[in-house]
């Protein structure tokens, strides 16, 4: 079941996101970045705010009663949409979860906000990451942003991190 996240859900959230993107050492799924950069992803004031104060959307993947994938839908100029904090706890990774929550926020934006691109970010030096996203029609946008040392996400453990943006076309040949 996939549904929106809500105040109540905020530091579940956090430990999910920061489980995921840099977990204990032996907690680690495929996808965390503790090789690339330290600290904690996400805090509980941010969370909070995204969920309550601003215009983005966090949706979660629930199985029961645990949360197990968020990820965040924020609409961009035009008609895209930018898609971050997509998250898989360690122990549910490689099972799906990742995947469908990525369409479910591709058909939301394409639904809800009109958007026909979505925009993620990824650290350019996770090339298994970015081979995930490529096959489920990422491609390079051609474009890097420098690591956001000022945005509370972390610190890279080399210089010169970058964070590498991808695009895919959100409309649907048949439409």
């Amino acid at each position: 079941m996939i549904r929106k996240a809500t105040a109540s859900d905020a530091a579940r959230v956090v430990e999910l996101v920061n489980g995921s993107y840099r977990p204990a050492k032996d907690e680690g799924g495929w996808t965390h970045e503790n090789m690339h950069v330290q600290g904690t992803r996400l805090t509980g004031e941010q969370n909070q705010c995204e969920i309550v104060c601003s215009e983005s959307l966090i949706y979660l993947g629930l199985l029961q009663n645990d949360i197990v994938a968020s990820i965040q839908l924020s609409r961009e100029e035009g008609k895209a949409a930018k898609f971050s904090l997509l998250a898989v706890a360690p122990r549910f990774q490689s099972k799906g979860y990742g995947s469908i929550i990525l369409e479910h926020a591709e058909k939301t934006s394409r639904l809800q906000w009109s958007c026909t691109t979505a925009i993620l970010w990824v650290l350019s030096t996770r090339a298994e990451l970015i081979t995930y996203y490529e096959r489920r029609g990422y491609v390079h946008a051609g474009d890097t942003v420098d690591y956001p040392l000022n945005a509370g996400v972390g610190t890279p453990r080399t210089t010169g991190l970058c964070l590498q943006v991808m695009r895919k076309c959100l409309i649907r040949a048949e439409e």
